[in-house]
């Protein structure tokens, strides 16, 4: 008889959201160890879409005063730790000195609440938020109506 120990669980994988009909598409730039938030772009999809959950290093919130209504994981490029089990202290010293001194963009799409006021970034790693206010397109209103012309 064989006895073998029962694996690790692994994770399970993050599910997509679904049903989404309002997003922002927000701009980022990570510096030096700084986010910055450059533009939050609002938009509708025509019908209900299912938005993509990633796993990452960053937390993108959306919120409603100090309440989350929705958060959302990413990486920015070029940040992720890669290096395998087996990568010397050197090498994990190197791509460390690497990742501090990197510059990288990206577009993280949010779904949006009806309700929300405000998108932050929190970094897992400083433990540093950054927030903005969720500007929405102003609706438009319907033409003023027109007299007839009389002739």
């Amino acid at each position: 008889m064989y006895c073998t120990p029962t694996p690790p669980a692994l994770p399970k994988p993050a599910r997509d959201i679904p049903g989404v009909l309002a997003y922002a598409d927000v701009d980022l730039r990570y510096s030096r160890g700084v986010v910055t938030i450059l533009k939050v772009r609002p938009g509708k999809f025509a019908q209900p879409t299912s938005l993509p959950r990633f796993r990452g290093r960053f937390v993108a919130i959306v919120s409603k005063g100090k309440t989350s209504l929705v958060e959302l994981e990413f990486d920015f490029p070029l940040l992720a730790e890669a290096e395998s089990s087996d990568a010397t202290t050197e090498a994990r010293a190197l791509a460390e000195r690497l990742r501090k001194g990197v510059t990288s963009t990206t577009t993280v799409r949010v779904p949006l609440q009806p309700d929300a006021d405000t998108i932050g970034i929190w970094d897992s790693v400083s433990r540093k938020t950054v927030t903005a206010p969720l500007v929405r397109e102003p609706v438009e209103a319907a033409p003023p109506a027109r007299a007839p012309l009389s002739r």
